[in-house]
């Protein structure tokens, strides 16, 4: 039986809980979403700090931040000494949960000791870095081994990354496709048409790293603008290569074009995709390793709002895009083919309500996130039905 929860005195649902280094950054709306939609699960939160919580309402949380300071630095010193803290232990105990979903690899890895001291099974949930970047140093190789070994389930977003998991040594038996989920209630379907002597704006959102692929999008626009000069690509984010990018607009005589907006807030970022006909989705896997691992969440998103896509063969995009028509994926780094088929998208803006809707009926069917959470919900119950508890 699960211990009495203040907040859910009379729920009686077996309890799932969630590990996270931070609860939450404002790019990880799908952890939100997995939180909020579960139906047969209590879900409950394990964090070792707080951010943002006025954007994601949601009870309980517990953080070692929000603690005394005696109790933090205690339990950073165990983190560092044993891979787990003794406040998220004292928690789990209470709450008995049936079972614990960790976010990210690192905190899989951490989550094992947990695993073995309330003896019930730890899935663990994969989505980029974690998987193309942290692999190439050794010692987490070794500490993905372990994970790979003890831990009872690993959930991929797409079939890329499924291979990807396989390939560093995850049994693939205890690999499980689950979506990233979108509400598509929340986004209203607007088919895009281009007015007489309107702008066509084309999207992108993200933080500003070589993934990205904005520098490709650049180039690509470098290209049709002469043919198209009523383009103008819009990008929302910051980071990193700013500056550069900026460069390159005015190296590419673009500055009419091509607009770097910044993080913009919630209501922001909507009115921007209202706005949008096209989104643009180039990315790459980065020098470093760095890649997408799954496909963005603004990807479905867009789609979900009718936004016809234009992408790379990224990682698993091609899954997550909807329209497989020849010319809606290019290769990555290829700024010439991302340009061909931009022209052609720009040519054809009687298509762009069609493109849209195919996109839209493909989130719905595959990504919502009631669809998402009952398959989230099997894997649970799967991983519960064949953990052998130490006796």
């Amino acid at each position: 039986m699960n211990h009495p929860d203040p907040l859910h005195p009379a729920d009686a649902r077996p309890v799932v809980a969630h590990l996270h280094r931070a609860y939450l950054a404002l790019s990880e709306t799908f952890i939100y979403q997995y939180l909020t939609h579960l139906h047969r699960y209590r879900p409950i939160m394990l964090a070792r700090r707080t951010e943002n919580r006025a954007n994601f309402p949601f009870e309980p949380v517990y953080a070692v931040a929000d603690q005394a300071r005696l109790v933090q630095g205690w339990n950073y010193l165990a983190l560092k000494a044993w891979g787990h803290q003794p406040y998220f232990l004292k928690i789990l105990r209470q709450q008995k949960p049936a079972l614990l979903h960790a976010h990210f690899g690192p905190e899989g890895v951490n989550a094992l000791s947990l695993r073995r001291a309330l003896n019930v099974p730890l899935v663990t949930v994969f989505y980029g870095k974690d998987m193309s970047q942290l692999p190439r140093m050794a010692s987490w190789r070794r500490a993905y081994q372990r994970l790979f070994s003890e831990g009872d389930g690993f959930l991929v977003e797409g079939s890329h990354m499924k291979r990807e998991l396989a390939a560093l040594g995850c049994p693939e038996q205890k690999i499980h496709l689950s979506h990233i989920g979108v509400d598509t209630t929340k986004f209203s379907f607007k088919p895009r048409t281009l007015a007489p002597h309107e702008p066509c704006r084309l999207l992108m959102c993200g933080r500003l790293v070589e993934k990205k692929g904005v520098a490709y999008a650049l180039e690509a626009l470098a290209k049709v603008i002469d043919e198209f000069p009523n383009a103008q690509l819009r990008v929302v984010g910051d980071g990193p290569l700013r500056a550069e990018l900026e460069a390159l607009i005015r190296t590419r005589n673009l500055s009419a074009h091509a607009h770097i907006l910044g993080y913009l807030s919630h209501d922001e970022y909507a009115r921007e995709v209202e706005n949008a006909h096209l989104f643009l989705v180039p990315s790459v896997r980065a020098a470093d390793g760095d890649s997408e691992g799954g496909a963005p969440t603004v990807v479905l998103e867009a789609q979900a709002a009718g936004l016809p896509i234009l992408g790379s063969t990224h990682a698993d995009i091609p899954e997550v895009v909807g329209v497989k028509e020849p010319g809606f994926l290019v290769p990555e780094r290829d700024a010439d083919a991302l340009a061909r088929n931009l022209r052609v998208m720009l040519a054809n803006p009687h298509r762009w309500p069609e493109w849209g809707m195919v996109g839209r009926k493909h989130v719905e069917a595959e990504y919502d996130i009631r669809r998402v959470a009952q398959t989230l919900e099997t894997i649970y119950d799967r991983a519960q039905e064949t953990f052998q508890p130490r006796k």
